[in-house]
């Protein structure tokens, strides 16, 4: 799975990691795969190669939505207070899905491959 876009009209360097990198860290790190955090990462991997019915998209919705906080719900990065997680639009032929997800401050529209 790779982020191919991500849109955003927020300052892009705070502390020391655009938020962008930030972004695709926290949606493309497979849960359980960081040693030291594991609970850091997201279960979007699991998505792969499944049918995208609406099961799938609700899966998708909560991985999603649930990569940007530990197991505390504090969020990872404090620049990412996630609020709703929302499909614009699947494309089953290339497994590509745009998705807006809303923030306390600002909204991210992704469009993100792979699947």
């Amino acid at each position: 799975m790779k982020t191919i876009k991500v849109i955003s009209n927020v300052a892009t360097s705070v502390f020391g990691v655009s938020m962008e990198k930030s972004f695709t860290r926290m949606t493309t790190t497979p849960l359980k795969s960081r040693t030291l955090r594991p609970t850091f990462g997201s279960r979007m991997h699991e998505l792969i190669d499944k049918v995208m019915d609406e099961k799938w998209r609700l899966l998708f919705r909560k991985y999603l939505f649930e990569c940007f906080f530990d197991e505390n719900n504090e969020p990872w990065d404090k620049r990412f207070k996630a609020k709703s997680v929302e499909i614009i639009s699947v494309d089953a032929l290339t497994g590509s899905v745009k998705a807006s997800i809303k923030f306390e401050e600002f909204e991210i529209e992704t469009q993100m491959g792979g699947f």
